[in-house]
């Protein structure tokens, strides 16, 4: 039986519900971003995004992830998100078909697609990269915690 993807705009319960539930890899690099709680950063990823890009991903009715893109105040830019449940692991290979039409949508209306993400997590790295994301760049936020820029262009 073929696993059912759904996407749908993030509830406040779906909110709670991943910042209780987040992966070590989220955990560690929403520490090494920001001084804010899980709950908090959740809170905040999803209000800052674009109405147009934020969305809840459920695989048979369990969630996996909650992500976005957030207009930057550069012109044309947006940071591209996700934060996720381990249960991720398992739906990868569909979560990335559906991503690529995501990200075409995205840059439809952004001309660059452009955030951090935690050296650390070298799983997702790979994953950007398979989706046509370039590393461009190391900057570090907070001493001893090094951080790569990715980037898409349209």
């Amino acid at each position: 039986m073929a696993t059912l993807i759904a996407f749908r705009l993030p509830t406040c319960a779906d909110i709670e519900y991943l910042a209780a539930h987040l992966r070590a890899s989220d955990l560690a690099e929403l520490a090494a971003v920001s001084d804010l709680s899980p709950l908090q950063a959740v809170q905040a990823s999803v209000a800052c995004s674009d109405p147009e890009f934020v969305f809840a991903v459920f695989a048979d009715q369990h969630l996996l992830a909650i992500g976005g893109a957030s207009p930057t105040l550069e012109p044309g830019v947006a940071a591209p998100w996700l934060l996720a449940t381990s249960r991720i692991d398992a739906h990868l290979w569909t979560l990335t078909r559906q991503s690529r039409r995501i990200l075409a949508l995205m840059l439809g209306k952004y001309s660059c697609l452009s955030n951090v993400i935690d050296q650390r997590q070298h799983g997702t790295l790979r994953w950007l990269q398979s989706l046509g994301f370039s590393l461009t760049e190391t900057l570090v936020y907070k001493p001893g915690i090094p951080l790569w820029r990715f980037e898409l262009r349209s």
